[in-house]
Parts: C-alpha cells; structure tokens; sequence
C-alpha cells in the first residue's frame, strides 16, 4: 500500500478466512503494519489456511451474515414482484410517499387498492409506498403485447408516467377537456413480435391517492417511439422527451428523430419539436428544468449531426467539440439548453463523445444551476477533464473495460467543468443522478472487481467492499452508489449494491441500479434483481407487519427492489484526513489475499 501525505492516520486492521458459502471467520492474530519506507507499507500476517482467501479489513467491523459490508443507515430494502419478471425504471418522492414505476410480467404482482389492466407480453408497473415504508397501491396497466413505465413524476395529488406500448389495445381513457392532447390508437405492424419495431410512447396520468388513472395516451406516428423522461416545472408545465416522430401539437420547430414536447397543467399541448439526427440512433433520453423554467435536454446523435432550425451539425455557444461531430463514431451524446421563451430557443448546445458508442442517460442541474450528466461509453478517447490545481477532485482518463460509465459537469452558459470516465477493468455503464445537500449521486451497473471504492469517512452510510458476485460466486454484476461532492469533485462514497446466490452450485447474480433520488432526509435507489437468495434486504419496523417488506426472491428472471439510505450528510466532517482504502488483490493458484 503506497502513500502522498506527510500525516497518515490508520485503524487497526483486522485478518478474516472466507469461508465457501461467503462467510468471514476471524483469525487468532492481528496484522501489523511495516513501514518499508518510500512511501510504502506492508503487513506483517500470521499463519493462515492458503486455501481460502485473507481479508485485511481497515475499514469498520463488518457485518458477518454476508461478505464485506457495513450498512448502519440502510433502514428498508425489500424485493418487489410476482412470479414472472419485475423491475424498476424510476423512482420519485412526493408529498406524502414514494411511488416507483417499471415493467411486469407477473400475472400475480402483489397488489392492494390500485388497478390492475392486462398483462400481456408485459405492462407498465406503477406503485406507490407510503414514508413509513407501507404499500399504499400498485397500477399495473397494458395491452396484449408490451408495454412498461420508464420514467415517474408527480406534483399535488397528480402522478404522471411515461413509458411505451407495442399494444394497440390499452383500455381508452381520454382526458377531460377543451384541446387536450390525446390519442387513442397505436399505429402498429399486426405481424410484429411483441417488441417488434413498431411501438408508440405512452403518457399516463394516476390519482396519487388511489392509484386510478385519471387518463392515458399514446404519443407518436408510425415507426419506433418511446417517452424516456418526464420533468414537471415550477410552472406545472410538463415535459416529456423521447423517440420517433409525433403529432404536431403547440408550435413545432426542428428536425430529427428525438422529440420534446410541452403541455400546460390541462395536459394541453404548447411546444413541441423534434431534435437529434434523422436516424433511428437517436433520440432525447432525458430532461432537466431550472426554477425560472428553462430546462436542459441530453440525448444521442449519429454522425448525421443535429438537426434543428438554428443550427445543422454546429454546436452553438456551449463547449465546441474540436471537429464537431465525429464521423466514425457511431454515436456521439448532445446536450442543449432551452429558453423560457414561448418558442424555447436554444441558449447553448454542445456534442460530445469519442469513436466509440456514447449515450447518456441523465441530467440534473444543483443550486448555481451547474449540469451534471451521467452515461456510459466504449470511446477509448472519450474527452476528458478537469480543471488545473483540483487535486482533490477525481478524475480518470483511462477507459478500464469495453465500456464505462462517465460523469460530466458544465456550467449554466456550456462551459466544461469536469469529465471523467468511472469503473475497474471489466464493464460499467451509469444510469442516474440525484442531488442532495452539496453530495451528487451517481448510479449504475458495475462487473468490475477492482472498481473504485471509497467509504464515507465519519458517516455510517452504507459500505460494501466487495462484488457480490465474488469471490466463491459466479460471474455477476452489482449496482453502484457513487457519492461526489459538488465543492471540490471529491469521491465521498463508492460502494456496491447487490447479492448472491451462495451454495455449491452457483449462479450468475446481476444487479442492476436503474435509478436514484433523495428527498430532505433520505436516498432511494431502484432497480432490479436476480439475486437469490442472498440479498440485503431489511425490514423497516420488524415489530409490525404494517410496512412492505419481502425478504423472498419471488421468481422470474428479475425481481424489482427498492433501498432506502438514512441522508448522512448532518454528520459529515469534510476536514478530517480521509483514511487510505483501496483493494489489492494477489491472485494465485490456490488463493486470494484481499485489503479493503
């Protein structure tokens, strides 16, 4: 173990054998520490059984019922699902709960006082719990063919999910009232698979309190559509950003095959206009707005350029991409920001991206209205940055696997303030971004076993040092949690989420982050897992049986999860030396050696 620092205060470490069903069993000595000089340190160990691989654990106790974590202010994670397979796309808090939506394709999804309206190939999820983690109702709506939810936003008692259908036959429920967007028929090819290639986006609208739609809609022409995000302004105006050509509605601007549209709080629409290159590749994949009602839109394009009436291929006044848009990339990302003009010019747009596959996937704005952006690309030359003498914030200009995840941060006027790829050797892709008290985080699906890890120093939030899928199990993904201050850009946590399946006969175990956000005082994560039967789950309240809490892996592929993380942002002390912690590992014929 190396060090930079004149001052290096450690805790005692302590030496566990890992059992074969992933159990940790302490051993009769304590390691000591060698100052070898130079900067460097070793250990001094004691006898142990070669055979099994050694923890040295510098971080606090771990908990023993699975490998390597500590997970005090973890206050609720519970499975969510029926026989078949389930899972999350997006979570959100509202005034009085927390309501998630995805997909199903259980036949017996648990439910309570919601709506259940076919299943088909699948259907959009859409469920709501209250703060004190009780189920409060659960909508399951579609088609004979497939449908799902892929992005949630609510406001008053209103709950409003976009997602897509291949269904020509979802249950009609037209909104009330004059020159409100509706549409009633799905434009599909009768001969098409259930994911074939014609499908519409879909926009429903939910009673908060019951779960009952209000209404829903198809949004699109004929070919491939689909609604990925879905943002509520300080005006109630609302937003949905997506894929494939849609009806005219409002006045319309722009070309491309991604599309923005805005409808006032009667669901009547104002402003719409397609965006991104005219092929199938691209598309706007999400949507962030300020509180003066400008808003940030992020998306893909091809080599095709962007299309819009200001500009053809050319960013405007944001961060120029020296060449403009790579024509051997197969896909590059574009970010644009919009006025709060009745037409919604563009103030400033940027590409960006490597001669890899770029997407991105999420955009939210802090309080000096900054971006930050998340996705995941293949570039070996994605564009990376930091700005001069930031030394404590974190930065990688090395693509690790096939692919990784990246964050980026601009400014409000487009100038770049950090880029940086994030993940180990093996593949990672990021998915979401939430903002909480100066902390942004960041999540996503990791494989790597030597991905950056960080516990947060002075805090009890959850750490797990290791993948679950390692190292008794086989081959797996976790989800991630990455924590960086928006001050300096400075890892405060990083850590893995997810399970396994222990025993003699492993399984593949994949879990998959697919979206986070906070509230005041908490943090949720959502995604969906295949982790069984060792998964962290935690009750609530174990003395009631009021809260929602399954601890069973239900069946299918995927089981849906949802985890709650008590904010632990009241106790940070950002002065305090950050202790050393890194993961080494020796591996040889026979065994492993691992310090976390």
């Amino acid at each position: 173990m190396y060090y930079h620092t004149d001052i290096l205060e450690l805790p005692n470490a302590i030496a566990y054998e890992v059992n074969s069903n992933g159990t940790m069993s302490p051993v009769n000595w304590s390691p000591a520490f060698l100052n070898l000089g130079n900067g460097k340190i070793g250990f001094q160990t004691g006898s142990y059984n070669v055979n099994k691989d050694l923890v040295i654990q510098l971080a606090p106790p771990m908990m023993m019922q699975a490998p390597y974590y500590y997970d005090n202010n973890n206050d609720w994670t519970t499975y969510s699902g029926g026989s078949n397979e389930d899972w999350f796309n997006d979570v959100v808090t509202g005034n009085d709960g927390i309501l998630v939506t995805g997909e199903t394709k259980s036949t017996n999804y648990p439910n309570t006082t919601g709506t259940i309206i076919n299943v088909g190939f699948s259907a959009m999820l859409v469920q709501k719990f209250s703060y004190i983690a009780e189920l409060k109702w659960v909508t399951i709506l579609g088609g004979s063919r497939a449908d799902g939810g892929n992005a949630i936003d609510v406001i008053n008692n209103d709950v409003y999910v976009v997602g897509y259908s291949f269904s020509d036959d979802v249950p009609p429920l037209p909104p009330s009232g004059a020159n409100v967007f509706y549409d009633g028929v799905n434009l599909y090819n009768v001969n098409a698979t259930p994911l074939g290639n014609d499908s519409d986006g879909l926009i429903v609208k939910l009673n908060s309190s019951t779960g009952i739609p209000d209404f829903n809609t198809y949004i699109g022409l004929v070919g491939n559509n689909y609604c990925y995000d879905i943002e509520i302004a300080s005006n109630e105006h609302i937003y949905v950003v997506g894929k494939g050509p849609i009806q005219n509605g409002g006045s319309s601007i722009g070309l491309g095959n991604g599309f923005i549209i805005e409808f006032d709080a009667n669901f009547v629409p104002l402003w719409r206009t397609q965006i991104g290159s005219t092929n199938d590749d691209s598309f706007a994949k999400a949507i962030a707005t300020t509180t003066n009602n400008q808003f940030y839109v992020v998306g893909a394009v091809n080599a095709n350029g962007l299309q819009m009436s200001q500009s053809n291929s050319v960013a405007i006044n944001g961060y120029q991409k020296p060449g403009g848009i790579d024509p051997t990339g197969t896909n590059d990302i574009f970010i644009a920001k919009y006025n709060n003009s009745t037409n919604h010019q563009i103030n400033w747009c940027t590409f960006y991206g490597g001669t890899g596959i770029d997407f991105i996937d999420d955009v939210v704005i802090d309080d000096n209205e900054n971006i930050y952006v998340i996705g995941t690309t293949t570039s070996s030359n994605f564009e990376t940055y930091k700005q001069p003498n930031t030394n404590p914030t974190y930065y990688s200009n090395k693509l690790g696997g096939t692919f990784d995840a990246f964050f980026m941060k601009f400014s409000n006027v487009g100038e770049r303030l950090w880029s940086t790829y994030y993940g180990g050797n093996n593949n990672d892709s990021g998915s979401k971004i939430a903002i909480a008290d100066g902390v942004v985080y960041f999540t996503g699906t990791t494989y790597s076993p030597n991905f950056l890890l960080k516990q947060w120093t002075n805090t009890n939030f959850y750490y797990n040092g290791q993948l679950n899928s390692l190292p008794n199990y086989a081959a797996g993904g976790d989800a991630f949690i990455v924590g960086i201050a928006e001050s300096d850009l400075k890892v405060r946590i990083s850590t893995y989420y997810g399970g396994h399946s222990g025993g003699s006969n492993p399984q593949v175990n994949r879990d998959f982050g697919t979206s986070i956000t906070s509230d005041d005082s908490k943090l949720y994560l959502v995604g969906k897992t295949e982790s069984n039967p060792f998964f962290p789950t935690r009750d609530y309240d174990p003395t009631k049986t009021t809260d929602y809490y399954d601890n069973t892996f239900n069946g299918g592929l995927f089981d849906g999860f949802i985890a709650r993380f008590v904010a632990p942002w009241n106790t940070v002390n950002t002065t305090e030396l950050d202790k050393i912690q890194e993961i080494v590992k020796i591996f040889q014929i026979h065994h492993k050696v691992y310090l976390v």
